[in-house]
């Protein structure tokens, strides 16, 4: 159960394999992560994956990719639609 104001970080602790594909590659392309992906834990929230490991904690954002993502796949969209449409 979420309380207001608390934050909707999930307490459970993910390993790589349970990452979309996207949020691995967020992560692989991340300068902030050094190692592989396999040398972290994750926890996903407030459209954050942060990532724990022995020596660090990192904060990766995952919503302005998805969102440049979206917008790129829309405006191929548009541009599909409009040159289609003739």
């Amino acid at each position: 159960m979420l309380h207001p104001g608390k934050s909707s970080v999930s307490p459970e602790k993910l390993q790589w394999q349970d990452l979309s594909l996207k949020e691995l590659e967020i992560v692989l392309k991340s300068e902030e992560v050094t190692g592989e992906p396999e040398d972290y834990q994750y926890v996903r929230g407030d459209g954050t994956l942060h990532l724990f490991n022995d020596e660090s904690s990192i904060e990766v954002p995952l919503e302005s990719e998805q969102t440049v993502e979206t917008a790129k796949i829309e405006s191929k969209a548009q541009t599909v639609e409009t040159t289609g449409a003739s």
